[in-house]
Order: structure tokens, then C-alpha cells, then sequence
């Protein structure tokens, strides 16, 4: 059986951010869809609400008839993916979350975060949009490359999203007790979370319960500074 890839992006990002992978992907001959969520983008409507992202990826697959699938999510795409499999598990084979949130029942990424930073996150929500700051972006997402890569990322990549997917709580009362097997891509040197109480592995990669670990260095844009090995880790996390 040949697996369908598709991968869902995280906040601040659009389906251009896995240009690189998905190329590395459909060279291998494989079937990659790199779909934006709502309310991402430099265009986007940014009033869009969580469940306005979640039905955005719901509506791609079903008109896309997309089955076999290996489901990623990355960062704050980890509870898209989460909702996804609520509603489409008989479509899904795998699910991978890369450096990824992964809620419970009536939680939001925002519940997630360390006290720090709330106080960010509240002066950079304007006008139902938030975006990051290059400064912010710099020192804590993509310090695994050099400033020139990470300014043209910045500048092509990175735009505001929605700021209801940060600040909605998520319904999740089925995921717990799903049967698709799950995969964690852990970025050993992501500090978008201080490692620790709030980071990403142990803390979000333990609630899957039962899970294949896959660990590679870098960032949490990894996907840009070393897609070539984040494309190995992705074949590794998703073989049956």
C-alpha cells in the first residue's frame, strides 16, 4: 500500500512552508498535499475560528477524496491534526506530530504556553490577527541557521494568522480513545517552547500514550534549515 502524505503547517506559516519537503517527497514518487488552513496567510481572513481551520483541511481532503493517509502536523498543526482524526479516522493510517501541540478535551494553545509568554502573545494580537516579530522569531524558532536565511524566510514564509487559532478551546472528546497508530518527529534543538515543563517532548509526545519516536537536530523550522533530513525522519515515522 502506498501511503498519501499530507501535511498541515503550523502558525505563521502557509502550505508553501513544505515546499522543500514535499518536493524531496514526490521526487521519491510519492503523493504529497500541502493544503493552507484558513485564516493563514498573507491574504487570509484572519476572523477565521479554530473550527473555520479545522473544517478548511476537512473540506481538502474530502474533495480531494484523499485516503491512506499519513497525516503530519506541525507545531500548532499537531491539533488540526488531532480534529481531523475525529472526524476522518476511516481515511487515516498514521498520524505525525512534529514538534507539535497535541490538547485535550477543552484546551488551547494558548493554555499551553509558559506565563511569559502570554504577556507577549497579548501585544501582538491586533485586530484579530497575531504576528510574530522578527526578533522573536530569530531567537527562539530558527537559530539553526545563518541571519541572511533566516531574514529570507522571515520575509517569503512568514505572515500573520488567525488569532482564534491560538486562544479557542478545542474539542477533542474522541481522540483519546482512537486506535491509529502515532508517530512524534522531535527537533532536539526547537526552543519556539523552553525544553522542560512546557516543551514539546515529554510533555505533549506523552499524551499520545503509545507512540514511534524519531528524533533529529534542529530548529523549529527545521523544515527549512534541513528538509532533506526531516524528509528521512517523516519515511521513517510514517513505515508500517
Amino acid at each position: 500500500m502506498q501511503y498519501t502524505y499530507l501535511l498541515i503547517h503550523g502558525s505563521w506559516h502557509d502550505g508553501r512552508a513544505w515546499n522543500d519537503v514535499a518536493k524531496i517527497l514526490r521526487n521519491q514518487g510519492l503523493d504529497v498535499h500541502t493544503p493552507p488552513i484558513a485564516g493563514h496567510g498573507p491574504h487570509a481572513d484572519y476572523r477565521a475560528s479554530h473550527a473555520d481551520c479545522v473544517d478548511s483541511i476537512v473540506e481538502y481532503v474530502r474533495q480531494h477524496n484523499l485516503k491512506n493517509l499519513v497525516v503530519l502536523g506541525h507545531s500548532f498543526g499537531g491539533t488540526i491534526v488531532q480534529r481531523l482524526a475525529e472526524i476522518e479516522s476511516s481515511r487515516i493510517k498514521r498520524l505525525i506530530f512534529h514538534n507539535a501541540f497535541v490538547l485535550r478535551d477543552g484546551e488551547s494553545l494558548y493554555d499551553m504556553y509558559p506565563p511569559i509568554f502570554h504577556e507577549i502573545w497579548e501585544k501582538i494580537t491586533i485586530d484579530n490577527k497575531i504576528m510574530l516579530p522578527f526578533e522573536i522569531f530569530r531567537e527562539l524558532f530558527i537559530g539553526d541557521v545563518e541571519l541572511e536565511k533566516a531574514k529570507e524566510v522571515y520575509d517569503n514564509f512568514w505572515s500573520p494568522c488567525c488569532a482564534a487559532s491560538h486562544y479557542d478551546k478545542v474539542p477533542l472528546k474522541t481522540f483519546e480513545s482512537l486506535s491509529i497508530p502515532r508517530s512524534i518527529i522531535y527537533a532536539s534543538t526547537d526552543n519556539a517552547l523552553p525544553v522542560g515543563e512546557y516543551g514539546w517532548h515529554p510533555k505533549f509526545s506523552n499524551r499520545l500514550n503509545i507512540y514511534r519516536f524519531t528524533e533529529l537536530p534542529g530548529s523549529h523550522e527545521v523544515l527549512f534549515s534541513n528538509p532533506q533530513k526531516l524528509t528521512e525522519c517523516i519515511i521513517h515515522a510514517s513505515r508500517p
